[in-house]
């Protein structure tokens, strides 16, 4: 008998993780967010790029699509896709006043499809990341091209303002490496 109840016992902690905390509870970043900016990705300024992050619990997708109009309208010719996780540090007050929460983004995958043939074909030509077949629609790992063999870990800083995500500006790090400054130019919508 007291086997049968240290057995279930062990059952019982084993299903509901001994206590351990629920890594899928929602942040203040839950939800999607669409970059209101659709910014040039190259130099002839014939491809322009707007970023979506979808939040869930302690994870975290990151959409990059390239578009061939400066209005990021239509459909994309290229998905670049980050999967990974989030972990949440310290809320800081910045020398705007404004308090941010630094958190830390840690990009385990990341992969890219060309979504026309035209763009399949001119990733081939140009051997993007060592590749030279490029299909449409056809997902390609680009991770170890991107970040080479080390897991890539992004410092950020957030605030949410209604509905309204602002990130860091990226020109103004800390000895830390996060931003000491909000971009209030680019924030990012909930979708």
């Amino acid at each position: 008998m007291k086997l049968k109840l240290f057995l279930s016992s062990i059952l019982v902690c084993l299903l509901s993780a001994c206590g351990a905390e629920d890594e899928s509870e929602p942040t203040f970043l839950e939800g999607s967010w669409l970059e209101q900016d659709c910014y040039d990705t190259n130099d002839a300024l014939t491809e322009y790029g707007q970023s979506t992050f979808q939040y869930s619990g302690n994870k975290v997708t990151i959409y990059n699509h390239v578009y061939s109009t400066n209005d990021c309208s239509g459909d994309p010719i290229l998905e670049a896709r980050f999967d990974g996780s989030i972990a949440l540090g310290e809320d800081k007050i910045l020398s705007s006043g404004d308090t941010v929460t630094q958190y830390t983004i840690t990009v385990n995958t990341a992969t890219q499809t060309a979504l026309t043939q035209a763009k399949a074909d001119a990733l081939s030509s140009d051997e993007n990341c060592g590749i030279n077949d490029w299909e449409k629609d056809v997902v390609k790992s680009v991770y170890e091209c991107k970040f080479g063999s080390e897991p890539n870990v992004l410092k950020e800083i957030a605030k949410v303002d209604g509905d309204d995500l602002y990130r860091g500006d990226y020109e103004s790090k800390d000895s830390t490496g996060y931003s000491t400054a909000l971009d209030l130019n680019n924030p990012f919508s909930k979708q």
